[in-house]
């Protein structure tokens, strides 16, 4: 009896097994072209001289974040607490992020920009560690779910980060910072001018 179990076992493993797949066996040509497409435009990106722009967009924006420039203190009263500062800088780098992802060509460019932008703070850890609030940050980024920006609910938020929730003051500030440094952004990212 022993003996016939292990014909069958043998019987059974001998069987057809051309449906078995073996990892690697067959390239992943939906993924293979994917990868391919984008290292081809990253080529092309590059060659064009567009990802040296990118780098220099991000680097311009992230020296306006260190708080020397007007644009970050825009209508900034020396009697706000410096949480206020604190929370200008996080709304401008949120803001930064939504611009440079909606407004630069394609996503190759946003990410090059955006990848700069953080490591050039990066150099100043101070400011780093202000604006990677991952808490203020996604309650900016539940605002803002569509295209654009929402003004007015950014600047609840920023008004409750100032501990101000509920200060129609605040609330004003924040929106009008929103909308300023969204603009500032745009201007930024014309002047880069991408070869299209």
């Amino acid at each position: 009896m022993k003996e016939d179990s292990k014909r069958f076992l043998y019987w059974e493993a001998e069987e057809d097994d051309s449906d078995i797949k073996i990892a690697g066996q067959e390239p992943m040509l939906e993924e293979d072209a994917g990868d391919t497409a984008v290292a081809e435009e990253y080529l092309r990106e590059r060659e064009n001289g567009n990802i040296e722009r990118a780098r220099q967009l991000g680097r311009t924006l992230a020296t306006e974040l260190f708080g020397s420039d007007e644009v970050l203190n825009l209508g900034y009263d020396r009697s706000e607490s410096p949480l206020v500062l604190t929370q200008r800088r996080i709304l401008f780098s949120f803001v930064a992020g939504r611009a440079i992802d909606e407004l630069t060509p394609n996503s190759i460019l946003a990410d090059t920009a955006v990848s700069v932008f953080y490591d050039v703070i990066k150099e100043k850890p101070a400011v780093y560690g202000e604006i990677n609030d991952a808490a203020a940050i996604s309650l900016y980024m539940l605002t803002s779910r569509a295209p654009g920006l929402d003004a007015c609910a950014v600047g609840r938020v920023f008004a409750k980060l100032c501990g101000r929730e509920g200060s129609r003051l605040y609330a004003k500030m924040g929106s009008g910072l929103c909308l300023f440094y969204y603009d500032c952004m745009k201007q930024a990212i014309e002047k880069t001018e991408f070869v299209q």
